[in-house]
């Protein structure tokens, strides 16, 4: 008996472990801010899935989204000139998948937020879109976070489908 109980708990481990590297060797490039899509011209459109992304304990607090986090993905956008741009997430899916923007300068681990989205239709449309006059020049990054850190009531992050959209507004 008690061989068997080693042999199904070795098992169960092992099918753990082989289930973490898989997950792992899928998160996708763009979970850091340091992995950050670059957004290279305009109009840009963009779908990952998020589900497998983290939450990582080190990214921004959105002031916007009830703190943000949950399960979050990057990306970068260095503007050709001075121009008013926006980002969206309409199109995302579930429609419970929560989506919050947040739009920085400075480089990675000194970021300072200059604007921030939630709902596009509180309370009706959880996607986001954000307006902002991009400097000519300035390196952006663009932190797309769930909503309270995730889920319908928060603090359960999921992920889901990403649709992000840049275009000139």
């Amino acid at each position: 008996m008690i061989t068997t109980c080693y042999r199904f708990a070795l098992a169960v481990v092992t099918t753990l472990m082989l289930a973490a590297t898989g997950a792992m060797a899928q998160i996708p490039a763009n979970d850091s801010c340091a992995g950050a899509v670059t957004i290279t011209a305009l109009p840009f459109t963009h779908s990952q899935n998020s589900r497998l992304a983290t939450a990582d304990p080190v990214d921004p607090i959105l002031a916007c989204a009830d703190s943000g986090c949950g399960k979050t993905v990057w990306f970068t956008y260095t503007p050709g000139a001075t121009q008013y741009v926006r980002f969206s997430t309409v199109g995302s899916t579930p429609a419970d998948y929560d989506v919050a923007l947040g739009l920085f300068t400075g480089s990675c681990g000194s970021l300072v937020e200059v604007s921030c989205a939630d709902d596009s239709i509180p309370g009706t449309l959880r996607a986001a879109t954000l307006g902002y006059e991009v400097q000519l020049g300035v390196t952006y990054y663009l932190h797309v976070a769930e909503w309270k850190g995730g889920g319908p009531s928060g603090y359960v992050p999921t992920g889901g489908d990403l649709v992000l959209k840049v275009y000139l507004s």
